[in-house]
């Protein structure tokens, strides 16, 4: 039941609201009325926030890491200083 569990945690971690499912799944074996879950309801959506946060910073910050050791980062606009080219625009200019 542990290993049922912890492999259906990992494949809905990525998925908002998953917990959900997995609840709706685990609990019955856990002896626990479907009911139960309208409880936790209200937490997973803030925990939810919590994941995403989790996922998509670290992801910024790689691709920010990269972006500098390319050469490709510019830091005026990263700073707000100036906007951004278009694509259009830089592939019309041969960038």
């Amino acid at each position: 039941m542990v290993l049922l569990s912890s492999l259906a945690c990992l494949g809905t971690i990525v998925v908002p609201g998953g917990g959900l499912v997995t609840l709706a799944t685990v609990l019955p074996m856990l002896g626990l009325p479907n009911e139960s879950i309208a409880l936790l309801a209200g937490i997973d959506w803030f925990s939810g926030m919590f994941r995403t946060l989790l996922n998509v910073d670290p992801d910024v910050t790689v691709a920010l890491i990269v972006a500098h050791d390319e050469g490709e980062l510019d830091r005026a606009v990263f700073n707000g200083e100036k906007a951004p080219v278009k694509l259009a625009e830089k592939i019309t200019d041969g960038v």
